[in-house]
């Protein structure tokens, strides 16, 4: 028959005759190891919460809104062509492509630093449009010899070797803020083409000529009507 009486060296619960556990209790004045959250999962967790802010904020133009002198560019934003065609600030005020948007967003602390300092912040400062944005997919055309109207004689491919868009089209999807224009005033032309400006042909298609008026001058900027 086989002994089943533990050892006396071995340890055994006193009522069930199992082995115990052989976890010892800590010694005196001793306290149990707490598990330290590293450094770099600290570190990465301010930079989520950083971005985060910045991204929920600029997810819809009406944020920008929120700053009192920006409040005309939203306005005029809100009542343009570009309210549908491009739905967020960041569509044209940065350039294609999810990195550069998340970039973008972080320098949003650069224009809330300006504010905290008693600055003011306005559209064409912090935010210019490069070409990329106005050419990506879905967007304007380089390969136009027109202006929108067809009014104008106008080979966007060429003139834009020369100048940005933002160049002629400073006021595109803010008209009338700052005194801006999306249309390009005559005087920008003349710099380029002032040996043509009397010739109405060179610029104007013949259907949408301009015919003889007294706000001529005036939409025109003072420039002379002729007929050749």
């Amino acid at each position: 028959m086989k002994d089943n009486t533990p050892l006396p060296n071995d340890e055994t619960d006193d009522e069930t005759g199992t082995p115990a556990a052989n976890d010892e209790a800590p010694a005196d004045g001793d306290t149990p190891r707490r598990r330290r959250i590293p450094g770099w999962l600290i570190f990465f967790g301010v930079l989520v919460v950083l971005y985060t802010i910045p991204a929920v904020f600029t997810a819809h133009p009406r944020a920008c809104a929120t700053c009192h002198s920006m409040e005309p560019f939203y306005e005029s934003w809100a009542a343009s062509r570009h309210r549908a065609a491009a739905s967020e600030c960041l569509h044209c005020h940065a350039k294609p492509g999810a990195f550069n948007r998340a970039i973008y967003r972080a320098t949003i602390y650069k224009d809330i630093l300006v504010v905290l300092s008693g600055g003011r912040i306005t559209l064409f400062r912090t935010s210019a449009v490069v070409d990329e944005a106005c050419t990506q997919s879905g967007c304007h055309s380089l390969n136009r010899l027109h202006s929108l109207s067809g009014a104008v004689k106008i080979n966007h491919a060429l003139h834009a070797e020369e100048a940005p868009c933002v160049k002629c089209h400073l006021g595109a999807g803010h008209d009338d803020v700052e005194g801006r224009s999306s249309n390009p005033p005559m005087d920008l032309c003349a710099e380029c083409h002032a040996d043509v400006m009397e010739e109405c042909t060179y610029c104007h298609t013949d259907r949408f000529l301009m015919k003889r008026q007294s706000s001529w001058l005036h939409a025109h900027d003072g420039h002379p009507d002729s007929d050749s």
